[in-house]
């Protein structure tokens, strides 16, 4: 069975997961989810701990790449992903600092060969791939099956839009609800005249009645209305 675009998409990323854990972390790094986003708040990518949970009280972290740089740049997108599992290392083993990178972190990354745009610590640090080092090594020989096989350019964010599928409309405190209209009476059933021949007794029934008179016992005589 052919495997559909999703999977080959989520098969790359695992496996890149996988390669870059045993040959950047000796594969001492615990499982965690992998997803993508398009939150213009995480700009590249994101850690987050103890995102996930099953019913055995397993807990996974997760980290996710923001598709909007998923660009033809594999090389950029794979250092977001290498970027991120330093922090699960740091979660995992070192003393992480929350809503920053500190020395602990700048050190990781030197160590890996990753290198800095700008600040080494700090709330916003990006880094790339340097030109020597593991890192570099590991892209390079990442095997062929770890590419990702879709990208994505800029689609703006995840966030969702406003919206009701059912517009129901809220009357307000000083207009009380109109109440229903009352449903229409029902049609006025259609009746004859029936008249004695003899006494002359009149009496109204529905058409087709047979209807005999009490004085004379005779049958009415019906009026068909026109």
């Amino acid at each position: 069975m052919e495997m559909t675009p999703n999977v080959k998409q989520h098969q790359a990323y695992s496996i890149a997961f996988k390669y870059f854990n045993e040959f950047l972390f000796d594969n001492t790094l615990p499982e965690v989810m992998l997803t993508l986003t398009r939150d213009e708040n995480a700009i590249k990518g994101y850690y987050l701990k103890e995102a996930w949970h099953d019913d055995k009280g397993n807990v996974l972290a997760e980290i996710s790449l923001n598709a909007n740089s998923m660009n033809d740049n594999v090389y950029f997108l794979l250092n977001v992903l290498i970027h991120e599992m330093v922090h699960l290392w740091q979660f995992t083993f070192g003393s992480p600092e929350k809503g920053s990178h500190n020395e602990e972190f700048a050190q990781k990354c030197e160590e890996l060969g990753l290198v800095f745009e700008k600040d080494r610590t700090g709330p916003q640090v990006q880094t790339l791939i340097g030109p020597d080092g593991l890192a570099a090594f590991a892209v390079n020989s990442l095997p062929e099956a770890a590419i990702f096989p879709f990208m994505s350019q800029d689609k703006g964010t995840s966030s969702p839009p406003q919206w009701h599928p059912i517009p129901v409309p809220v009357p307000s405190e000083s207009s009380p609800p109109e109440p229903p209209p009352a449903p229409p009476p029902p049609p006025e059933e259609l009746r004859n005249n029936y008249a004695c021949p003899i006494c002359g007794l009149l009496a109204k029934a529905k058409p087709g009645s047979h209807l005999i008179c009490g004085l004379c016992n005779e049958p009415l005589v019906e009026e068909v209305q026109k």
